[in-house]
C-alpha cells in the first residue's frame, strides 16, 4: 500500500541519517548500504547530500571500491540541486583522473551549460545525445 510505502521510506530516511552520524559511515564494507540509498534517491526523486557525500569520501579514500555509474548518478543528483553549489563540493571529491572519464566529462559540460545558463546549447546536446 502506498502508506505502508512511505513508512518505510521515512524509516529508510531515519536510518540513513542516524548511520550518517555514526563512525560507522567510514567503514568501506558499508559502500554497498549507501550506494543503494543512492539508487533509491534516484528511484524517488528524493536527495540526501550528506549521503552522497559519504559515498564519494568512501570512493577518495577507498579507489578500489570506485564506481564510475555511481558517481555519475551522485552528479547528476547533485546538479539538480542547482543553484546550490552540491555539484562542486561533489566534484571536488573526485580524483582528477576519474574526472577524465567520458560519462563524467559529459557531466561537467551540462553542469557547466546549466550554470551559465546555455539552454539551447543544453538541447542540442540533449538531442544529439538521444536523452529524452
Amino acid at each position: 500500500s502506498l502508506i505502508g510505502l512511505v513508512k518505510r521510506m521515512a524509516q529508510n530516511d531515519s536510518q540513513i541519517e542516524e548511520f550518517l552520524t555514526s563512525i560507522d559511515r567510514y567503514n568501506p564494507d558499508n559502500v554497498d548500504i549507501l550506494e543503494r540509498y543512492a539508487l533509491k534517491q534516484a528511484e524517488s526523486g528524493s536527495y540526501n547530500l550528506k549521503a552522497n557525500l559519504a559515498v564519494l569520501k568512501l570512493y577518495q579514500f577507498n579507489p578500489h571500491l570506485f564506481k564510475t555509474e555511481m558517481v555519475a548518478l551522485i552528479l547528476l543528483k547533485a546538479i539538480t540541486n542547482l543553484p546550490n553549489t552540491d555539484y562542486q563540493l561533489c566534484i571536488s571529491l573526485i580524483h582528477d583522473s576519474h574526472q577524465d572519464e567520458d560519462s563524467l566529462k559529459m557531466i561537467a559540460q551540462l553542469s557547466e551549460l546549466l550554470e551559465t545558463c546555455q539552454f539551447q546549447q543544453l538541447e542540442r546536446i540533449r538531442r544529439k545525445s538521444g536523452f529524452d
